[in-house]
């Protein structure tokens, strides 16, 4: 695994390029990486602080915090923690400044339509007509993307009026049969090119390729009139089928992050449930308890991702989970640290009686106390392992 400062060198290195959305994956690989090592470290110090129970449990594996939630330990941590939100300030800015810019291009679009149809209505001089559609369609081609869900309707729109011109100026009587049989040659081309994008493995190939392939239909002039039907029906159905194939993946994809996330539902319920069991567990199950944690740990971090709004809220409930567990399980190791002592003081207080009665020159008395000493002594409890070696070892001596 990358130590914490090569993590910081290669976020650095991807903050600092111009294409914030394609590195999305490697970002999130190295958030997940760097999350691992922290929690790590705190699984590390948190073993340390436990070794003073001489409980003999084996360390623990403190579940994983997202950096955005993360308050800095040190300064890689903090160094790490910019970097994210600079990375993320990034990636919003560039939406919102794409989102702006699709908006005014779909306005610019609209206008285009606008001043086409107005042209269709009131031109009368077919030279004048043409060159003026020449213009709009330029300015047409020149503006940029407009938002998704707005983009087929109004290529759509755009292409009916097209056609509207063209039937209306009678261009296509001056439109010489090459032209006309070309266009056709090209549209039949386009049509090979859609159907072999149902075959393409990339999805995010396939779903940039419909759209260049839908571009350039638009741009292709009119056809034999006696193919265009045929001709328009085989493209959009071959642009049906790719579209399908692009939902049916989505679909699968929705599928198997909602299985994910009822799995990682069942893994908080099972941690929930540990943790109600370890209300009742005495001091020898607490290890077998905290085995099945640190086992639940394990399995949820090879579960995969659910949908981006629950998988930020089931890690959370998961992470509460844990904590809860490991709480009950401190608060435990406290509460029996306290009764250890307990037991400890009142030991050490019957062994200095004992000691005081080696001196009694009354032997008989001095063995009924004794005895009466002893018998407190086993009554009393265990101090713990450690201390009941200790006290047995004084026993041994204050008997010789």
């Amino acid at each position: 695994m990358a130590s914490k400062q090569e993590l910081i060198a290669k976020l650095e290195e991807i903050v600092q390029r111009n294409d914030p959305e394609q590195a999305g994956e490697p970002v999130d690989h190295i958030k997940e990486t760097y999350e691992a090592l922290v929690a790590a470290e705190q699984a590390a110090a948190e073993a340390a602080q436990q070794a003073d129970q001489e409980s003999g449990e084996a360390p623990t594996t403190a579940p994983s915090v997202a950096m955005e939630n993360m308050a800095p330990q040190n300064e890689d941590d903090k160094r790490f923690k910019q970097l994210v939100d600079a990375f993320n300030t990034k990636v919003n800015d560039l939406h919102r400044k794409r989102q702006k810019e699709e908006a005014d291009n779909l306005e610019a679009k609209k206008e285009v339509m606008n001043e086409l149809r107005q042209l269709i209505t009131q031109e009368e001089n077919i030279g004048t007509a043409f060159h003026r559609f020449s213009e709009l369609n330029d300015k047409w081609r020149s503006i940029g993307n407009v938002p998704q869900s707005a983009y087929r309707d109004l290529q759509t729109d755009y292409g009916h009026l097209r056609d509207e011109f063209f039937y209306h100026m009678r261009i296509y009587k001056e439109l010489r049969e090459h032209d006309l049989k070309k266009n056709t040659a090209l549209k039949y081309a386009l049509i090979s090119d859609m159907e072999a994008v149902s075959r393409v493995d990339s999805v995010r190939e396939a779903e940039l390729l419909v759209k260049q392939y839908q571009e350039q239909w638009h741009q292709i002039g009119p056809v034999l009139k006696e193919e265009w039907e045929s001709i328009r029906d085989k493209f959009w159905g071959a642009t049906r089928v790719v579209y399908e194939r692009i939902q049916e993946h989505y679909r699968a994809r929705r599928a198997e992050q909602d299985a994910n996330l009822q799995a990682k539902k069942d893994m908080v319920n099972r941690v929930l449930e540990i943790s109600e069991q370890a209300k009742v567990a005495g001091a020898k199950e607490w290890k077998d308890l905290t085995d099945k944690v640190i086992e639940a740990q394990n399995a949820w971090k090879s579960i995969g991702f659910a949908s981006k709004k629950d998988n930020d809220r089931i890690w959370k409930d998961f992470r509460d989970a844990c904590n809860v567990f490991f709480a009950a399980k401190r608060d435990h190791y406290n509460k029996l640290k306290e009764q250890y002592k307990g037991v400890l003081d009142k030991k050490k207080a019957l062994l200095d009686q004992a000691l005081a009665l080696k001196d009694s020159t009354d032997w008989k008395q001095a063995a009924d106390k004794l005895k009466v000493l002893q018998q407190q002594w086993k009554e009393g409890g265990s101090a713990g392992p450690v201390d009941e070696h200790r006290l047995a070892g004084c026993q041994s001596e204050d008997q010789a």
